[in-house]
């Protein structure tokens, strides 16, 4: 039995709004960091979904730091965070 592969979610804008974020570590400027792990959609050569992102600077994109920093509840906050200011929009 196959399985089908699953989608991945992406959102430039949303990986936007993580760029404009400063890095969790050390305050410099960041980019998006795609957690890796299973349960958020990565595998072996696959990133996690765009919603999936904290932002990092080069330096600090590790997979240490990612399980280091409370990735999980930080990945809910921003999306929250995103969301809300998607509503304050409208």
């Amino acid at each position: 039995m196959q399985f089908p592969k699953p989608v991945k979610y992406k959102d430039k804008k949303y990986l936007s709004f993580i760029r404009g974020k400063h890095c969790l570590i050390c305050n410099r400027p960041s980019v998006p960091c795609h957690v890796r792990r299973p349960c958020w959609g990565a595998g072996t050569g696959t990133k996690s979904h765009d919603y999936c992102t904290i932002p990092l600077c080069p330096e600090h994109n590790t997979y240490a730091n990612e399980r280091e920093y409370g990735t999980d509840r930080k990945i809910a906050e921003l999306l929250m965070e995103y969301i809300d200011s998607k509503n304050k929009h409208h």
